[in-house]
């Protein structure tokens, strides 16, 4: 892990799904003034559909939505001054790791039994259908693959345990980032 000043860079959050990407990414925008970018919301807003929907889609699927998911990292990375809540998938391409390390990287490190719970949740209390929770025991494989993906690229580890409140979380963030 390497630190890094943000300066103008752009700010990724990465981590698994149900980890809190997205809500840190609305938090930290509010307390940094910087523009938010969720790639998620902004994939599912330019094809019209959820993500899950991409997913079983035959025409599309997996392979399409990670496509989508480069192009839109190409087009992010351009740009500066943003905070990104990426997919949890993103690291899965040597080309999105190499375009994530051009800003500065926070992985929140998130226990696997909290992110299932947090995904249960937004499904039963929101519709939200998290294709990666489908089937728990490949999750948990991917979630232990995925690991090494995402400290190769952070800068800054935040460990966040059991229901750590969200503004300690971003607390850390900032602290890691070194924003006064």
């Amino acid at each position: 892990m390497r630190k890094r000043k943000l300066g103008r860079r752009n700010l990724y959050l990465v981590a698994m799904a149900g980890s809190g990407k997205s809500k840190q990414a609305r938090l930290l925008g509010a307390r940094m003034g910087r523009e938010v970018v969720d790639m998620d919301a902004a994939i599912e807003a330019s094809e019209g559909c959820r993500i899950h929907e991409i997913f079983d889609d035959p025409n599309r699927g997996q392979e399409y939505f990670r496509a989508l998911e480069t192009k839109l990292l190409s087009e992010l990375s351009l740009r500066s001054n943003l905070i990104v809540s990426t997919g949890g998938g993103i690291v899965g391409r040597e080309e999105n790791r190499n375009m994530l390390r051009t800003g500065v990287v926070v992985y929140l490190r998130v226990p696997f039994a909290v992110m299932r719970r947090r995904a249960e949740k937004q499904k039963r209390e929101k519709g939200i259908d998290r294709p990666l929770f489908r089937n728990i025991a490949a999750a948990k494989r991917l979630f232990k693959a995925r690991i090494p993906l995402y400290e190769s690229v952070a800068n800054v580890q935040v460990r966040v345990w059991k229901e750590t409140d969200a503004d300690v979380v971003t607390g850390k963030i900032l602290k890691g980032i070194g924003w006064e």
